[in-house]
């Protein structure tokens, strides 16, 4: 072979080389799709009217994305939305609406498939110092068929005393619509102090019903959590 031709030959073959180097990295490539992580609120309970700092997170570094939020009830819990995210994760504010309480779930979303959801939980205001009744309740928390207790204490009771009982959700919890609060004398004081029944029915989802006790036009209000026998 003529040694121009075996010159001609061998820039051919190292053009053929260097094309293939380029082209096998790209066989079988495919194209990420950025989704969500998580979504959490800190705390998951507040008090009627208070804020919480929620957290959103991304699958992966991203310049920039947007993530829309909502509330399941937004009479009783709002979230800041939309949230533009630049890196793996951004913020939002979860706020109890005054004079709200109860449950809700807080979901997030970015395009059109992809979401995370979270729990968020607003209690009432709690009753001053000073109320002429307060109810508290044995646990905050129970399995659904279960049977709860509330109580309640009026201070500057003196006789026998009717207290009105209410429950925001019957179907998930009943309690009966009165109690006689008796007076109890003890080395502390003269009060009035009663415990009553919380029936709550089997179900399949949480449940947040509000328990209420009015005297005399005052009530003193507590959040009850009813979780699903599953978890």
């Amino acid at each position: 072979m003529h040694p121009i031709d075996r010159r001609h030959t061998h820039r051919k073959l190292r053009a053929l080389a260097y094309a293939s180097a380029l082209v096998v990295p790209l066989v079988g490539w495919t194209a990420r799709t950025l989704g969500l992580s998580s979504v959490t609120i800190a705390p998951a309970e507040v008090v009627s009217g208070e804020r919480a700092l929620g957290t959103v997170t991304l699958d992966a570094f991203t310049k920039s994305a947007t993530v829309t939020l909502a509330s399941s009830n937004t009479s009783v819990a709002t979230v800041t939305s939309p949230i533009t995210i630049s890196g793996t994760s951004g913020t939002f504010t979860a706020r109890g609406v005054s004079g709200g309480a109860g449950c809700v779930t807080v979901t997030a979303r970015m395009g059109l498939t992809s979401q995370r959801t979270t729990r968020f939980a607003v209690l009432p205001t709690p009753s001053p110092s000073g109320s002429a009744v307060r109810l508290r309740l044995a646990d905050s928390s129970i399995v659904s068929g279960q049977t709860g207790e509330g109580r309640i204490f009026l201070p500057t009771a003196t006789t026998t005393t009717t207290v009105q009982l209410s429950s925001s959700d019957p179907a998930a919890a009943t309690v009966p619509a009165s109690v006689q609060v008796p007076v109890l004398t003890t080395e502390s004081g003269i009060f009035g102090s009663v415990s009553f029944p919380i029936t709550t029915t089997t179900s399949g989802v949480l449940r947040c019903p509000v328990i209420s006790a009015t005297l005399n036009g005052v009530t003193s209000r507590v959040l009850l959590k009813i979780f699903p026998i599953s978890g």
